[in-house]
């Protein structure tokens, strides 16, 4: 492109700023959808029929959407705020204007409306983020709370919340962080939002939460998350800065005079947290995810399987416990077959919730069938399957193919040398790859080791995903078939 990039001029009225954004959009060439996509790189949220819908009407579109279009379509950050002090010209009074203040001015929070606020010393450099300090317009707004709503059913875990509220003990020196790790289904989410409301009256600054969707298709980046925060903690759209660095600082500037709890869920790797840990002394952060995060300096907190009794106590609020106590033997083998995981036996009350004629005999039944466990343990959009991918993706080749191996295997445990001789490798490369599971949390490590519920339904789900009969499964075991593998692949 040998043009520059058009500016907004002197537009007068909405129709004509629209106008000339227009035109913004058509110098850059650039489609809507390929416009949403830079948008997202950047840190931006910028769906395309937003942009459609804002460039064909008469009346003006926000600053967040004009900063982030003119910053996809390629303009640089002085082009980002000439259009948006454009747009805020036709649309704020000079007397407001002067009340929150504009580049280069830092506003008195003192000063009468229709008072000019004092200009910037002549020759002096306009401050990127004036209006952004601690004292200016984002210190004035509502504390955020960006928090999930608590779930009403939670059980079974008031020693943890006891000892992770020891853990983040707010009188240590410093922001705490605390990572809370466990397999897939075990409760890491709820348990952490429980935490958060608990938490909420300590930290009157506010309460940011971001699903960094770790193992997800589309894990989120540090500089898009930290857009978000940004703009939660009241810095204006159009002078969130564009590269990570700037953000780290901006982001770190406001949370260090704060009171403020960040909760990182779903994290996959130290790196995906690491510039989001606040700095602030008063600070604190939750970071909950499937892996150990063996890098991150944090205080650690491993969440386990439910108990019998809690099992039935969370299956009993969802059915009643009359209706529970009414079937006893039925309730317990569905918490057993579930194996504790809380994701399962939520989504197993769920079914029979949503069927009050169901008697618990129908599903028990079903669940009792090894090769069709899975595809009962769904309900809506929430299934196990679907949560048990995601972590086994995570895994190296060689964990999924010993994940593989070991549904070969029959009873419960298996020592080092069981893995070990179906792999047909050294006592130490099983190790290593021991060391992989407990990395993601699926496993206790020791020269004996359980299958416990995650492990296990964990298990079956890398036979069917894998096919035992497929070449991937060889050795002297690579034709047998486990009694207890639970996979329809085996059948």
């Amino acid at each position: 492109m040998t043009t520059p990039l058009p500016r907004p001029g002197t537009a007068r009225t909405a129709a004509e700023f629209v106008a000339r954004l227009r035109g913004v959009k058509a110098w850059s060439r650039l489609s809507y959808r390929a416009l949403e996509r830079r948008a997202r790189r950047t840190g931006d949220q910028l769906p395309a029929s937003t942009v459609a819908t804002s460039l064909n009407r008469v009346s003006l579109p926000s600053e967040e959407v004009v900063a982030a279009l003119v910053r996809a379509c390629g303009g640089d950050p002085a082009a980002v705020r000439e259009w948006v002090e454009a747009r805020r010209a036709l649309t704020l009074p000079d007397h407001f204007v002067s009340a929150v203040g504009t580049p280069g001015q830092n506003p008195d929070p003192s000063a009468e409306p229709g008072a000019a606020s004092p200009a910037a010393p002549a020759g002096d450099e306009p401050d990127r983020h004036a209006g952004l300090r601690p004292d200016g317009p984002a210190a004035r707004q509502v504390a955020p709370c960006l928090l999930p709503p608590d779930l009403p059913l939670f059980v079974g875990r008031d020693s943890e919340l006891s000892e992770t509220r020891r853990l983040l003990d707010l009188a240590a020196s410093g922001p705490v962080t605390m990572l809370v790790s466990g397999p897939a289904g075990v409760g890491k989410t709820a348990f952490a939002v429980r935490l958060g409301h608990l938490l909420a009256a300590q930290f009157p600054d506010g309460q940011l939460y971001i699903d960094l969707g770790g193992f997800g298709d589309e894990p989120l980046e540090p500089s898009t998350v930290l857009g978000a925060f940004l703009r939660a903690l009241g810095v204006r759209g159009g002078t969130v800065p564009s590269d990570l660095m700037s953000r780290i600082h901006l982001y770190r500037t406001l949370l260090a005079q704060r009171r403020m709890l960040i909760i990182l869920d779903n994290a996959a790797s130290t790196r995906q947290v690491t510039d989001l840990l606040p700095n602030g002394g008063r600070c604190a952060a939750i970071v909950t995810s499937r892996t150990t995060l063996a890098d991150l300096g944090s205080r650690r907190l491993s969440l386990g399987t439910l108990d019998q009794a809690a099992g039935l106590a969370l299956l009993g609020e969802m059915l009643g416990r009359e209706r529970a106590a009414a079937e006893p033997a039925a309730a317990r083998f569905i918490v057993q077959t579930c194996g504790g995981l809380p994701l399962a036996v939520w989504v197993a009350g769920a079914r029979l919730a949503a069927r009050p004629h169901w008697p618990l005999t129908r599903v028990a039944q079903a669940l009792a069938d090894e090769q069709r466990r899975l595809d009962e343990l769904a309900v809506g959009d929430v299934a196990v399957r679907a949560s048990l991918e995601l972590t086994y993706r995570g895994m190296t080749p060689t964990a999924q193919r010993a994940l593989l191996m070991l549904s070969l295997s029959p009873g419960p445990d298996f020592a080092t040398w069981t893995l070990a001789a179906l792999l047909d490798t050294t006592l130490s490369d099983a190790e290593a790859i021991l060391d992989d599971w407990w990395r993601c949390t699926w496993s206790r490590s020791g020269r004996s080791v359980p299958a416990d519920s995650a492990t296990a339904c964990t298990t079956s789900y890398a036979c069917s995903a894998g096919n035992c009969w497929s070449g991937r499964c060889h050795g002297r075991a690579g034709r047998r078939r486990s009694p207890g593998c639970s996979a329809r692949a085996c059948s």
